[in-house]
């Protein structure tokens, strides 16, 4: 089930694609956040065991949304290594609503966080992106 109400996810959920020549497991996890009660802890805890055993970071954030440059940092502390799908989506309201250097200034922040080797920034539009895009990448 999908939401437009942020913060939602309180466990780890695990979907799977199965094709001829390879496997992918996603790992949904909640968002990284400062524990301040008992359940919070708990779903950090999920965070953090997933961060351990991936492989790949897939992370999701949308243009301009400078609050998640903290998650890449938080990311790069676990685990210096593991590379980095950042997806920065809703480029299809540049030109609507905001300027065309906005894309560019994002991509920018993510670069300054010096990423691990063979991460990747990938502009998208989930709403007209070809939906095996990320299986090729």
């Amino acid at each position: 089930m999908i939401t437009n109400k942020p913060k939602t996810t309180r466990h780890r959920i695990l979907g799977i694609i199965n094709k001829s020549n390879f496997q992918i497991i996603f790992s949904d996890t909640p968002g990284i956040i400062d524990s301040m009660y008992p359940m919070q802890k708990i779903m950090m805890q999920h965070v953090e065991k997933s961060l351990e055993n991936a492989d790949i970071i897939l992370l999701t954030t949308e243009i301009g949304k400078l609050e998640d440059i903290s998650i890449l940092n938080h990311i790069k502390k676990k685990n210096k290594k593991i590379p980095i799908l950042i997806l920065i989506n809703k480029i299809d309201k540049i030109g609507f609503q905001w300027n065309e250097n906005i894309l560019y200034d994002t991509i920018l922040l993510i670069i300054g966080i010096n990423c691990p080797p063979h991460s990747k920034i990938l502009p998208i539009s989930a709403k007209k992106m070809n939906q095996d895009l990320l299986i090729n990448e």
